[in-house]
């Protein structure tokens, strides 16, 4: 049971006929050492620290979608939590979608899109709700 396997199952479940235009963020760093093997620098690459695994967008609206994948027992970080609270607090669809330990790739992934596709459908709702109550 691994992160990045269930990561690219569910961008791939979600790529076909959800209306998401998804990809996986990575993130890293590099550290750029000296003739002597010293280190002089760190370079960070990639979204912000805490950012979520799957990002992308609604297709034809532009809402935009992030998404945190987890193995049965693993936490979020500090960082991972306070990317999370951001998107909640700027109207953006946030997913957190864990794989338990009992269930299969596929259970977990189809489980995970009918969740994402839920929370899409919601905002439609909110937004729609939204823009009549200006008119």
């Amino acid at each position: 049971m691994k992160e990045v396997p269930f990561t690219h199952a569910l961008i791939v479940a979600l790529g076909h006929g959800h209306g998401l235009m998804l990809h996986r963020q990575n993130a890293g760093c590099l550290v750029v050492r000296n003739e002597y093997g010293e280190p002089e620098r760190r370079v960070d690459f990639g979204p912000p620290r805490g950012a979520a695994d799957i990002s992308g967008w609604v297709r034809g609206l532009g809402i935009r979608v992030e998404i945190e994948t987890k193995i049965a027992g693993r936490k979020r970080t500090k960082e991972q939590i306070a990317w999370a609270n951001a998107c909640v607090r700027d109207g953006v669809v946030y997913c957190l979608c864990e794989w338990r330990a009992e269930e299969t790739i596929e259970q977990a992934t189809a489980r995970c899109a009918t969740e994402i596709e839920a929370a899409v459908q919601a905002m439609k709702r909110d937004l729609s709700d939204k823009i009549a109550s200006l008119q």
